[in-house]
């Protein structure tokens, strides 16, 4: 499909363009929408296409999806995780996962009420991230998001325990030896292809002539004829043109006269 993956584990569809999933009641508003901009027309064929699926809709089913774990490869279809993030530790069972110091205050405040004690007036924003960090956060956390807004939009951590450069070097590295071998299949595939329809075009040449032909002795006279020859003849007649002699050089060169000898045109 060229607008989206189907995620069989998750019962999901993944934008390929804005790499966040979709549910089945949400293709038309997301294909209508920037970036997009589909028409009606197209629109529908990608629906025909997702009633084949199995899809998941309701928010009941949204949020009975299973949890990611932290220690899980990325999600391939969602793009390459980002990374510097920070996962909450206030408790063994908290997966909040943030991106930004308000974010992260705002969780602890109203998750763990927690309030951070900022002193009025100026102050080094750096020295209460560097406080909190080390005691309520983990940092160089790799994350992703399966949906843009809505139920389960929240971030979670993937690769945990993983080197993410080696995982993105393996990934195009497979990716290079899919394409090479499917170039390399097509090729052969062309290549047996041309054997093919060389073989037929002999075989509708000289296997079956007719009665004609064999009585002409053709069959047998062209027989080591090759298709290379044929080619270049059937060129040659199609660049040569008809050649015209006038009246009047034919009929000088037929003239006779009883006491006059015939004259060259």
């Amino acid at each position: 499909m060229e607008y989206f993956d189907y995620i069989s584990d998750l019962r999901l569809l993944c934008c390929k363009t804005c790499k966040y999933m979709v549910t089945r009641g949400r293709v038309q508003a997301h294909l209508r929408n920037t970036p997009h901009g589909l028409v009606k027309k197209e629109i529908d064929k990608v629906k025909l296409w997702t009633e084949a699926l199995d899809l998941i809709d309701s928010n009941d089913e949204i949020l009975a999806l299973p949890l990611i774990l932290d220690d899980s490869a990325p999600i391939e279809a969602l793009g390459k995780p980002k990374s510097g993030g920070f996962r909450c530790t206030f408790t063994t069972s908290c997966r909040a996962v943030s991106a930004t110091t308000r974010r992260r205050n705002e969780h602890l405040s109203k998750v763990h009420n927690v309030e951070l004690d900022q002193k009025p007036g100026p102050r080094n924003t750096n020295t209460i991230d560097e406080g909190s960090n080390l005691i309520y956060w983990r940092a160089g956390v790799f994350y992703q998001q399966l949906f843009a807004k809505g139920p389960r939009s929240e971030y979670f951590e993937v690769g945990r325990g993983h080197n993410i450069s080696s995982l993105e070097t393996e990934r195009r590295r497979t990716e290079v030896a899919v394409q090479q071998a499917t170039q390399a299949f097509q090729a052969k595939s062309k290549e047996a292809r041309k054997k093919e329809m060389d073989i037929i075009e002999e075989m509708g040449d000289f296997a079956a002539p007719n009665s004609w032909l064999r009585r002409l002795g053709s069959t047998a006279h062209l027989k080591d004829f090759s298709d290379k020859k044929q080619r270049l003849i059937r060129k040659s007649a199609g660049a040569t043109r008809p050649g015209a002699v006038s009246w009047n050089v034919l009929f000088e060169v037929n003239r006779k006269e009883l006491h006059k000898e015939r004259s060259t045109p």
